[in-house]
Parts: structure tokens; C-alpha cells; sequence
């Protein structure tokens, strides 16, 4: 871990008269260029290299670029289906969902670190004596102020955010809450030197919360309002555990100062914990007015709130979550009517889904009819992943729903009115629970390797009323797939050497813990993409089929292509070169009928790219 830097004013960029006022490190578009500009430019550049691999497409269909128009509310465009050309191949849309306001382009980041600077400044009478303290956590002399800045790493060294000494790339409840942070610290930057010999600042009297400060972390919640809940966690390359007492009596103070939902010491060996105090949120969308299926759940629910009445309490090693809650919105074009029987089946219409973070929301426009607005609750782990950017978090949902649908509409399975889908690397399920409040799934199987994210996900699927639509299971992806590539090839034998027809009874013995028969594979993997044994399970009839060495290993065939084969795939990627990997591994088996790529994060190079892939010859 890094230290804190205490060190002259002038080799660290102070701020004087004339310099930039906000600096973004390691952003593509600075503080003075346009967003939008640059959001369309790296977005049309990302299509021109995806159309530029045919193969991995698709060698016998053209592919054509398409922007989509802009929803100002912040929800998930409507994704065109593929259409025909003028000659016998197919065209494939690669939809190009960039930002088209520069409001857009800023206050989304809903988690930011930041290096904490101690600037070593000499007072006017000796500015030309400044020196650099050659120890990291030596003071400043009595003709020496010292101040901290908020700072980015970029090729090797801390840079300074500039004059203002702030982030206009995260939500403003963070801004807002670093604004105060660093006014805490700035006041009492001295005190720690007041009337004490000790070198390292830690007399009783004095302020522990900066000392041995090297960094730290902000976290939000996506929908971003003055009270949302906000986590600040500070680490230190001090033990904490000296000064347990002290810090946990500053820290309260500060967190009631910061209105922070919980403020985290780390250290080696040591994490330190207090909560702010509980307050009834008003107008916070989550309430227990939400309408959850299986309201029983509800009210067992782990709520993690401590609504106990105690304010300020502490709780040392305690898990830091941020709540939030979307709107799925479903609406019918076509039709006026509510055209949705008992069971939720559609029968005419179009459906479209749209993804927002308010309720208070309006069908996309008069020529449809709302059929539901439906509430989905989260708690995400502080210390684990979670999307960063609600509004690609967001749009990437409603691109999801709509191809689901999409599926649903096309497929026999519009009868039963319900999907099954295996998800893998579902995190905190993110998508997981959102895909099963919507109705169009009857189970998911969910497979994630973090402990965190697991229990995390456990608590959402219990939180909105899923338990027997979602089963969790923890493991390695490309474990767990092999593991079901080698089930799948067992069911496969023992049904080839019945040779006779198979009861339901006995069809439902042969059916293991494995809940094989998916419609939908779902993967939205971290950057280096999907590992191989994930691929080869996707592609496992063709493999089988043409393993000549082993006739018992090839797929059994219904007709209607191998059973274990997946009819659709649903690829989110945030790397560019793994995903290209990937579809052309994929490519044998699978053709794209949909492509979509969004401003993943906006100023910088990050792109998502959305991919509908469906198995060929359906």
C-alpha cells in the first residue's frame, strides 16, 4: 500500500493563479471537449472494428451501422430487430448507443477512488526554502502549513485534480461528500502537531482520521439524490487497531457530519466500522410500500438498516451495502388495450420494456399502453462489484428484457409464457433478480464465484420474492461448465442405451441437480471474457457430433437441435479483443441477430457491446 505524500507544493502542480480548474486523469475528453463528441467518435470507431471481422458476425451477412435517437429520461432505447437486404443474406444492425447531452457524460461514476496528497506548503515568509520531507509521515515545521488534495494515478504518479480540487466525473452525492471530506480533513490538517512532540501526530488530543491516511473510496447508490446512501472507506498504512477507541469516536462524528450510510477504517489486518444514523428516507424508493411478489419475504427480510431506533451505531467488520431500486417499465405498442391474460402471457402487441431508477414514470408515448410498472429492490456489497454506471447499467437491462421478449415471441415456448436461463458471472444479480421480476423467465440458474457477490445475491433474490424462480450456486464458471458439459454427455449416453421410450416419470429421474434444457445462456464476463470450458459447453453438440473416436459422447439430436445445445446466447462484453475471441469460437454454432454497443464510461475508451447470438438453423 501506498503512503501518504507529503511533499512540496510546486513538483505536485499546486494550484496558482492561471492553472486548470479540473483535471481529469487519465480521461480521453478533459474538462474543456465535448463528451458527446467523443462518446460518438469512439463508439462509430468500436462498430467500424467489430463490422471489420466478419467471422466473427457472420461470413454470409452484411452488417450496417445504426444510431439510436435519444430518450431523455435516462431508459434503455428500443432495439430494432435484425432486418432482410436487398439480396439473399441477412443484414446485421450494430446499434450504436452513444451519450447525446454533455450532461450525460457527467455525475455517473457511482464509485471513485482517490490517493489522498499531503501538500507540504511554506508560509510566505520562507516560500523560497520549500523542501521535500523525506519521511512519508513527518510534520511540517512551525513555518509550514500542511493541506490535502484529492489525487488520480496516471503512468506511475499521483496528479492532482486541479484547482477545485474535485471530480465532476462521479454522481453528485459523492461530489458532495468529498467536497465535505476534504473540508473536514483541510481543518484539521495541523492538529495533530498542536502541543505534541510525538512524530507521528497521534497524541491523544489530536485527529487520528487523517493520519497514516493513504486513500480512499466512495460509493453511491445509482439513483442519485441528496439522501441516497453513500459509503466512504478510508485505509491507512498505520495499524488502526492502537487507536480502536479514538478513530471510532472521530469517525462517528464525521459520518453524522457526512450523513454516510457507513464510514469503514482499513487497515493491515484491521477494519473499523461505525453507521450513520438511521432516518426515516421519505420519498426513498425503497420503502415497505413497494409491492413485492411474495410480500411475506418482505417483512423476514435482512434488512441490514439497524431501524432500531439506535443512531451512530458501530459495528466493526461489518459488510457496508448501498440499496437501491429500479422500475422495470412494460409497455404494449399497437394496442390501446391490456392485452395480457391470467397467466401474464401477451397476445397481441408489441411488447417493449424500458429500465429506470424513478417511479414516476410514462409509457414511451401515446400509441402504447402501460401494462406495469415493477419494482426491483438491491443491496450491494460495498467491498465487491457493482456496475459503476447506472446509466449503461440501466440501458443494458432494457436491451436484455427486449431481447428476451424478443425470444419469447419467436419460439414455441410463447405458449408456456416462461424462459428457463442459466446465468453466468452474475454477481450481486444485478440482472438476475430484474430478469426474474419480469415474468418472462420460469427459473434461472445463477453461478457466480465470489462469496461476497453470492450472499449478495442471495439476499436480492430473497428481497424481491424470487426464491422459487432463482437458484444460486457458487463456482468457478469454467469449473461449473465443464462439470455440466460432462453431466449433459452422461444424460445423452443413458438415453441412447434405453432405446425405448422414456416416461415422464423416468424422464424427470434422468433430470439431475444440473437443470439442463436452457432457452437462454446468459454471460456478462469481467474483461479478459469467457473462459474456454464456458465456450465448449455452449458448443457442446457440435464437439460431441464430431468426436469420431467416441460414439458415446456424441448429442443426442431431438430434431430440434441437441438438447443440451443452448437456442440463444446473450453476450455482454466490456473488452473489445475477448469478445471478437469469442464469437469466432462461437461462430460454428451461433450467428448474431443482435448488436448493440453504449458509452460504457463516458470520457474514457470504455465501450459495452450487447450481443443477441442465436443457434444456427432455428
Amino acid at each position: 500500500m501506498t503512503t501518504t505524500m507529503e511533499v512540496p507544493v510546486p513538483p505536485l502542480s499546486p494550484p496558482v493563479q492561471g492553472e486548470e480548474e479540473v483535471v481529469l486523469p487519465g480521461y480521453e475528453a478533459g474538462i474543456e471537449q465535448s463528451g458527446v463528441e467523443h462518446s460518438r467518435r469512439k463508439l462509430e470507431a468500436s462498430a467500424d472494428r467489430l463490422s471489420a471481422k466478419p467471422t466473427a458476425i457472420d461470413d454470409r451477412s452484411q452488417v450496417r451501422l445504426q444510431s439510436q435517437s435519444h430518450d431523455p429520461r435516462g431508459f434503455g432505447e428500443r432495439r430494432s430487430s435484425s432486418s432482410s437486404s436487398s439480396s439473399s443474406s441477412s443484414s446485421i444492425i450494430i446499434q450504436t448507443l452513444q451519450c447525446h447531452s454533455e450532461e450525460e457524460t457527467w455525475t455517473y461514476r457511482c464509485r471513485c477512488n482517490f490517493q489522498i496528497v499531503a501538500l507540504v506548503e511554506a508560509l510566505a515568509t520562507t516560500a523560497t526554502n520549500a523542501t521535500t520531507s523525506t519521511a512519508p509521515t513527518s510534520l511540517p515545521s512551525p513555518l509550514q502549513s500542511r493541506r490535502y488534495a484529492y489525487a488520480m494515478r496516471s503512468r506511475g504518479r499521483p496528479v492532482l485534480l486541479g484547482t477545485k480540487n474535485s471530480f465532476p466525473i462521479a454522481t453528485r452525492r459523492i461530489q458532495t461528500a468529498m467536497s465535505e471530506f476534504m473540508e473536514y480533513l483541510n481543518s484539521n490538517a495541523n492538529t495533530n502537531t498542536n502541543n505534541s512532540n510525538n512524530t507521528n501526530g497521534e497524541n491523544e488530543n489530536g485527529n487520528i482520521i487523517g493520519a497514516h491516511l493513504t486513500s480512499c473510496t466512495f460509493s453511491s447508490a445509482w439513483r442519485d439524490t441528496p439522501d441516497a446512501d453513500c459509503v466512504l472507506t478510508l485505509h491507512y498504512d498505520h495499524p488502526l487497531q492502537n487507536h480502536k477507541t479514538l478513530w471510532k469516536q472521530q469517525a462517528r462524528d464525521l459520518c453524522q457530519r457526512l450523513n454516510l450510510r457507513q464510514l469503514n477504517g482499513r487497515s493491515k489486518g484491521t477494519l473499523l466500522s461505525v453507521r450513520g444514523e438511521v432516518k426515516e428516507r421519505g420519498n426513498h424508493r425503497i420503502t415497505t410500500n413497494d409491492n413485492i411478489d411474495n410480500g411475506s419475504d418482505h417483512h423476514n427480510d435482512h434488512d441490514h438498516d439497524n431501524d432500531n431506533g439506535e443512531s451512530g451505531k458501530t459495528d466493526d467488520e461489518a459488510e457496508a451495502t448501498i440499496r437501491d431500486t429500479v422500475h422495470l417499465l412494460r409497455s404494449n405498442y399497437g394496442s390501446s388495450n391490456n392485452n395480457e391474460t391470467n397467466n401474464g402471457t401477451i397476445t397481441e402487441g408489441v411488447v417493449e420494456w424500458k429500465v429506470g431508477l424513478e417511479e414516476e414514470i410514462s409509457p414511451p408515448d401515446a400509441k402504447s399502453a402501460l401494462l406495469s410498472i415493477i419494482p426491483v429492490r438491491y443491496d450491494k456489497p460495498e467491498t465487491a462489484f457493482y456496475h459503476p454506471n447506472p446509466n449503461a447499467m440501466t440501458k443494458a437491462l432494457a436491451w436484455m428484457l427486449n431481447q428476451l421478449t424478443s425470444i419469447l415471441s419467436s419460439s414455441l415456448k410463447r405458449q408456456q409464457g416462461r424462459l428457463k436461463l442459466l446465468e453466468m458471472y452474475c454477481g450481486c444479480g444485478a440482472h438476475t433478480v430484474a430478469l426474474g421480476r419480469s415474468g418472462l423467465v420460469s427459473s434461472i440458474l445463477a453461478v457466480e464465484l465470489d462469496p461476497r457477490l453470492v450472499r449478495a445475491c442471495e439476499i436480492n433474490v430473497f428481497k424481491n420474492g424470487l426464491r422459487e424462480v432463482v437458484e444460486i450456486r457458487k463456482g468457478d464458471a469454467g469449473k461449473w461448465a465443464r462439470e455440466e458439459s460432462r453431466r449433459s454427455r452422461l444424460r445423452s449416453r443413458r438415453q441412447r442405451q434405453m432405446r425405448t421410450e422414456i416416461t415422464e416419470e423416468q424422464d424427470q429421474n434422468n433430470h439431475d441437480e444440473s437443470h439442463d434444457n436452457y432457452d437462454v445462456l446468459l454471460v456478462d464476463p469481467p474483461r479478459q471474457g469467457l473462459d474456454e470450458e464456458v465456450c465448449r459447453m455452449a458448443m457442446m453438440s457440435l464437439e460431441s457430433s464430431s468426436d469420431n473416436n467416441n460414439d458415446d459422447d456424441k448429442a443426442d439430436d431431438n430434431g430440434d437441435g441437441n438438447s443440451s445445445c443452448f437456442r440463444n446466447i446473450l453476450y455482454v462484453s466490456c473488452g473489445h479483443q475477448a469478445l471478437l475471441r469469442d464469437l469466432e469460437r462461437l461462430s460454428p454454432v451461433y450467428e448474431v441477430v443482435n448488436c448493440a454497443q453504449m458509452d460504457l464510461f463516458p470520457r474514457t475508451d470504455s465501450i459495452e457491446t450487447l450481443v443477441h447470438l442465436r443457434k444456427r438453423g432455428l
